[in-house]
């Protein structure tokens, strides 16, 4: 397949990705119908599938992708939001999410401010995304806690919903395998943490007071909006916590999660350390002798009650985990196509620009990279090698500033305007409503935090 004809093929499948999903099409039939004709169509121009084990026909290697894809995602992504979702599922049952949110909520109800919530959550985002190791494990978990504190208080549920998403996307962490790479990349003598505390802490709580800032203004507006075209809604009435005929303990059982991942780790522990879907089985465990006990129901009963835990991992495999392994597959097909490798090749080799210029754009290069893929991955391995080698042979004392744009600005931006990331389609599914109503949320914000950390790190570094 020539160059000139991959990058058409690529362009087209793109766009007919985002007009399908603008005609409010099923996303993961969308990307599957896609994605399997564009395999079909490369596998036979190109005498071969994708697929690493082989069927030997470049049309059957298309299905044996898909199956190779479900077995990735289901062994990592996909499987980690199910144990997420079945503690959130178990703890629903019980109410002890409902009963965590009312102890929550009935103090906030009182300062009469509940975009000042919202802004707390976005800000909190990044602040959980640096403790799990996985950020659509903190949208579940949040999901699972914080999303109902909102609800009590009034908040519109697209406001709730994409102020826990708008804040994943924040690369700034000490723990992130993203940063890692590109120091290695930009050949930078300087460790992880380290970098973290000199460099990117500062950018990010600069852009953070940008970030929640707008996010507020913009959710104001757009629920201004909602309302003028709707009837005036009743206020919000939060139970008595006694309604729920529940222990007040039962309200910390939500939490056990964040506690189990964090007491088991390398802040406090040198060999111990437990992995998200082993802390939420722990976390259930827990919670299910809890319940036992307190509840004082007969055996036989509290069983048919923890099943519900199992229940919840069934129930998330259709709507959260397919859309994951189909965005997944269809990233692939994309990649396989050569168009975007084309398109990002002649892009950076041929226009002569300045150096800090030159990093704003492959910033927003692999930006839009990760727009298309659902993944900052594309934009990691085939952007960033060649921007560490532009700066390196300018000569500039511009590393840094490439460090901290390519990973902070690059990934707050691409994360938030993807009709495909994990993210935004769990979102999505979540709050049942189009991929499109939570980019709307959260494009404008992300693109004020894009540019305010952009010019912060050219002011100070």
């Amino acid at each position: 397949m020539s160059a000139t004809v991959s990058v058409i093929f690529a362009v087209a499948m793109l766009v007919l990705l985002v007009w399908a999903i603008m005609k409010k099409l099923q996303p993961v039939m969308v990307l599957w119908v896609i994605g399997t004709i564009a395999l079909i169509i490369v596998g036979v121009v190109n005498h071969g599938g994708i697929a690493e084990a082989s069927s030997g026909s470049a049309v059957l290697d298309a299905f044996e992708y898909f199956k190779e894809c479900m077995g990735s995602q289901f062994a990592g992504t996909a499987l980690l939001i199910m144990s997420v979702m079945g503690y959130v599922g178990y703890m629903n049952y019980l109410k002890a999410g409902d009963l965590f949110a009312v102890y929550v909520a009935r103090p906030l109800q009182k300062l009469k401010a509940k975009y000042l919530v919202v802004g707390l959550i976005v800000f909190l985002d990044w602040i959980f995304v640096m403790v799990l190791p996985s950020g659509i494990a903190t949208i579940a978990l949040l999901f699972g806690t914080l999303y109902p504190v909102m609800i009590y208080l009034g908040v519109n549920t697209l406001t709730a919903g994409c102020a826990i998403v708008i804040g994943v996307g924040v690369f700034a962490t000490p723990a992130n395998f993203f940063p890692a790479q590109v120091l290695q990349d930009l050949q930078m003598d300087i460790s992880l943490a380290e970098a973290f505390v000199k460099y990117m802490l500062p950018i990010a709580l600069i852009m953070e007071v940008f970030f929640v800032l707008a996010y507020v203004l913009q959710s104001r507006r757009m629920d201004k909006k909602l309302a003028a075209k709707e009837q005036k809604a009743e206020e919000v009435q939060i139970p008595d916590p006694k309604s729920f005929g529940l222990p007040w303990y039962y309200a910390l059982l939500p939490l056990i999660p964040f506690v189990a991942i964090i007491g088991f780790s390398s802040l406090f522990f040198d060999n111990i350390t437990i992995s998200v879907v082993a802390a939420n089985l722990l976390s259930f465990a827990i919670a299910f002798i809890v319940h036992m006990i307190s509840s004082k129901k007969p055996v036989k009963e509290t069983f048919n009650e923890g099943f519900q835990f199992f229940q919840s991992i069934g129930d998330s495999v259709g709507p959260v985990a397919m859309i994951i392994i189909a965005g997944t597959f269809f990233a692939g097909a994309l990649e396989a196509t050569g168009g975007m490798n084309v398109i990002i090749d002649a892009l950076i080799h041929k226009a002569s620009m300045p150096i800090s210029l030159f990093i704003v754009f492959a910033s927003v290069l692999a930006a839009l990279m990760y727009a298309a893929t659902g993944s900052p991955m594309l934009g990691l391995y085939s952007i960033g090698p060649l921007l560490a080698q532009a700066v390196l042979d300018s000569g500039s004392d511009l590393a840094v500033p490439a460090l901290l744009i390519f990973t902070i600005s690059s990934n707050i931006l691409g994360a938030a305007i993807s009709p495909i990331s994990a993210a935004n389609m769990f979102a999505a599914g979540f709050l049942k409503c189009q991929v499109t109503d939570v980019i709307k949320r959260c494009a404008m914000p992300s693109v004020v935090a894009f540019l305010v950390s952009v010019i912060a790190t050219f002011i100070i570094f």
